[in-house]
């Protein structure tokens, strides 16, 4: 069995063997700065050499915050349809820096947005199917929505606009 490197005490990591390892890390899946930290904490290096493999990492295209935060919008928003007030918390949560954070977030404004809410609402509403009372029913369907980080002025909205007496 394979050590971890927080398990291990007698190796030490040269820088080599930490990038040889990390690079692939970063490749697999875009990672913020602060995971990449993390992880590289595990490793125990100098200061200097952490820095120096982060630096690497950046030079090499293997770290790029811009990109994280672009495929994490994207990927959160198209596949667990997460609203711009989860989005922003979590990748704060991972240290990106908010002017970033803003100007991916502006990207998600329009149709796409709205009609995300409405079929996030009517999904919601059906599955409620056996709850009677119609502002308890309401209250359960906008308190999903605002869950997955949409703006409550927004969910009203689009509740407001939505025709649910057929479902």
């Amino acid at each position: 069995m394979r050590k971890l490197p927080s398990e291990t005490t007698t190796h030490s990591y040269s820088f080599i063997e930490v990038v040889t390892r990390l690079e692939p890390f970063c490749a697999y899946q875009d990672r913020s700065e602060k995971e990449v930290r993390l992880k590289l904490s595990a490793f125990a290096l100098s200061v200097d050499d952490n820095e120096r493999v982060i630096k690497h990492l950046f030079e090499h295209r293997f770290l790029d915050e811009e990109r994280f935060v672009l495929s994490f919008v994207q990927g959160k928003f198209r596949m667990k349809k997460w609203g711009r007030i989860k989005l922003k918390s979590e990748l704060r949560k991972k240290g990106i820096a908010g002017s970033l954070i803003d100007r991916h977030l502006k990207e998600l404004e329009g149709e796409q947005y709205i009609e995300t809410i409405h079929s996030l609402i009517e999904k919601k509403y059906a599955q409620l199917s056996a709850e009677k009372d119609a502002f308890n029913k309401k209250v359960k369907v906008i308190r999903f929505v605002a869950s997955k980080g949409f703006e409550l002025d927004l969910i009203q909205d689009a509740y407001n606009q939505i025709d649910l007496k057929h479902h």
